[in-house]
């Protein structure tokens, strides 16, 4: 196939309303193409429908690099019209690491405080994309240094602007745009830095020495259960999370793999099981 494929069985990208035949790459659906045909065509992701007459759908998708589609993940049976439809999900992990470790970093439209020193962190604060084009699938695309964004108190109207004694207000009609700097740019914001907000639409103005607490919960499998702790409440380890040794995801099913492997493990406890049998029973028989 010339790619690394992951591939999830009974697995769909979500939002289907940007992943549907609109959003493959070129415009349009394949039908009756194999399995491997169907990822040979596939560039980083896709999934492959087969229907219960026989027939296949191929939907070889075209995915920005700046978000990884495994996020957009989704159980088959979240949808009632593939109850009789086999799905396979796949991503090409030469361009998405799987699993991301990326449970320490910063995205869009995460909720988390602003910690600064004439902000003690009271608000419930996102940062919104300043062409935000993604609409809800932005909460997959990771905040980097150097992006253009905006500050939006959460479930309001509300976003922050600089006042003309540089004080930080929130306001819905003068949205001001900030860059994140402190660090290079194209590097993830993580929830461990310490870095700088400076506006880009007003007069110059710079916000020093910001933190962030997240508010965000992660998610990690233990004994075959997709279970749930705080991000802030996790081991930090650079753009990613550790609790109890595991990776810390930001999928609250955990890409769908816990259960996959409970799976394969009962079958291999059977396997052993049939064989153990099977040599008693040649012992006992041969005395």
């Amino acid at each position: 196939m010339g790619k690394n494929w992951k591939i999830f069985p009974d697995a769909i990208s979500g939002f289907i309303n940007m992943s549907d035949c609109d959003d493959t790459i070129n415009g349009i659906c394949l039908t009756n193409k194999t399995f491997k045909e169907c990822m040979d065509i596939s560039e980083n992701s896709g999934y492959y429908l087969t229907l219960d007459n026989g027939n296949t759908i191929c939907v070889p998708l075209s995915s920005p690099p700046y978000l990884n589609p495994v996020y957009k993940i989704q159980s088959k049976d979240d949808f009632k019209e593939l109850k009789n439809v086999k799905v396979d999900f796949f991503i090409n992990t030469d361009i998405y690491k799987f699993p991301p470790d990326l449970a320490n970093v910063v995205f869009y439209r995460d909720i988390f405080s602003v910690i600064t020193e004439k902000n003690k962190g009271d608000k419930d604060i996102q940062f919104i994309h300043s062409i935000d084009t993604a609409g809800e699938a932005s909460k997959f695309i990771p905040v980097k240094y150097g992006d253009i964004l905006l500050l939006s108190i959460y479930g309001t109207s509300l976003f922050a602007s600089i006042d003309k004694n540089n004080n930080l207000i929130w306001d819905a009609t003068n949205n001001t745009t900030f860059k994140i700097i402190g660090k290079k740019t194209g590097e993830f914001l993580t929830y461990s830095d310490t870095f700088s907000l400076e506006t880009q639409n007003v007069n110059k103005y710079t916000i020093e020495n910001i933190t962030l607490e997240s508010k965000m919960v992660g998610y990690y499998c233990e004994n075959n259960k997709c279970k749930s702790i705080n991000i802030k409440d996790m081991e930090k380890r650079g753009n990613g999370g550790r609790y109890k040794g595991l990776i810390i995801s930001r999928h609250e099913k955990c890409w769908l793999t816990c259960n996959k492997s409970s799976k394969i493990k009962t079958f291999t406890v059977l396997i052993i099981l049939s064989i153990i049998i099977i040599i008693l029973y040649y012992s006992l028989t041969s005395v």
